[in-house]
């Protein structure tokens, strides 16, 4: 009894941990006037013809270190909504995500994720294009009799162990 007390403990405990690195982040939508003009003119200089929609500014509730703070810009490119940028409060560029739907894909990471589940179906996926370090990285949603699974691949469709994934892309999706 008291191995499954702690077994229950120690589950409770990773869990509580493993949320908090989505949980942690307070998002707040802002008016384009409270973005500092360093922000919106790199917004205007990495994606030209890009209208920005709404602006959301990120806060870490426990900040380690010089990254507690960022603006989001949600924006729409050549027509399409799906584009988040991500910038410090200086203007520098620190990831741009785009959302994708199963036929935007490239064909090799389209087989490879229908081959990781048997009788899955791939739900949507996103491009997130990380800047330090220099990294796309497909996420992808694969649903399996109703069960949502995350699964990554790195510009060759080769997958990418969750483990080994760069601790702030949580952040940017």
């Amino acid at each position: 009894m008291k191995n499954s007390n702690y077994i229950s403990a120690i589950l409770v405990l990773f869990m509580t941990n493993a949320t908090a690195q989505y949980s942690n982040i307070e998002r707040t939508t802002i008016n384009e006037s409270d973005v500092p003009e360093e922000v919106i003119r790199a917004q205007r200089m990495e994606f030209p013809g890009g209208f920005v929609t709404n602006w959301k500014f990120h806060k870490k509730q426990i900040a380690v270190d010089s990254d507690a703070t960022y603006y989001m810009a949600a924006f729409k490119k050549a027509g399409r909504l799906g584009n988040y940028s991500y910038y410090t409060d200086t203007g520098k560029l620190l990831a741009y995500s785009l959302y994708m739907t199963r036929f935007d894909l490239p064909e090799s990471i389209q087989n490879a994720a229908m081959n990781n589940l048997n009788g899955s179906v791939i739900k949507s996926a996103e491009l997130i294009d990380l800047e330090n370090p220099k990294r796309m990285i497909y996420r992808v949603r694969l649903n399996s009799d109703g069960s949502l699974q995350y699964i990554y691949f790195d510009n060759n469709g080769n997958q990418i162990d969750k483990r080994k994934l760069p601790s702030d892309i949580h952040i940017f999706i």
